[in-house]
């Protein structure tokens, strides 16, 4: 959405404006002198959305930190809703130039900066993608969880940069078939020795060379074993 910033009372106007079948029980000052800034998040929203939100919101809180504020509504259709709200009237009355606040112009300038590009931050997107990412596959079922040595401290890293570098799959765009997981683990060097039999059922049916893995032997006594 591009802003015209030179017709802020316009869009102050639309701002200030409680929308129809709209229950609201929260500050006295909402649709008098604050309102909407259209930088919202929802439990539907992409990561992207999340992303800029969180970036958006934290870096007008932080240069106009009495000027804005979070404000959580309930949905029917997404369920939930954070919305970052404005004081964008001085004062109660006309909306005119002279009684706009330095903090709307800066909601709505963030608007013409994300139709020319659309990530607030770079990093914090990346960062969020990453920790999505990490998060997905500590989450794997069971089934494939056995499949990995979990005593390595670093596997789920491992994983990640197996699936995302060397072959290429986004776990946040679309979830990786199986197949594909047990073919990372197996790159990766994080096969579970406990489950050595299935690796090596796996490795002949893809004509691939068993990985070296040690079961130990748990009534084997150990050498210089006190």
């Amino acid at each position: 959405m591009i802003i015209d910033l030179n017709d802020l009372p316009k869009y102050a106007s639309q701002a200030l404006q409680k929308p129809e079948d709209f229950g609201y029980w929260g500050s006295d000052d909402m649709f008098v002198t604050w309102g909407f800034t259209g930088i919202d998040v929802n439990d539907a929203s992409d990561l992207l959305e999340k992303s800029n939100f969180k970036v958006i919101s934290n870096k007008l809180m932080e240069m106009y930190p009495g000027d804005f504020r979070i404000e959580t509504y309930k949905h029917w259709a997404v369920n939930s809703v954070d919305r970052l709200v404005c004081r964008i009237l001085k004062e109660p009355g006309d909306i005119t130039d002279q009684n706009i606040t330095k903090a709307f112009y800066a909601a709505m300038k963030w608007h013409n900066e994300l139709d020319e590009y659309p990530i607030a931050d770079e990093n914090e997107f990346l960062e969020m993608e990453y920790l999505e990412a990490i998060n997905t596959l500590h989450e794997l079922p069971d089934y494939l969880k056995e499949l990995i040595d979990l005593d390595n401290s670093d596997w789920v890293v491992l994983l990640y940069e197996e699936l995302s570098s060397n072959m290429g799959i986004d776990i946040n765009f679309a979830y990786p078939f199986d197949e594909d997981i047990q073919k990372a683990i197996y790159q990766a060097n994080i096969c579970n020795p406990e489950e050595i039999e299935k690796w090596n059922s796996w490795a002949d049916m893809h004509d691939l060379p068993r990985p070296n893995l040690k079961k130990e032997n748990p009534n084997q006594l150990k050498l210089f074993e006190d």
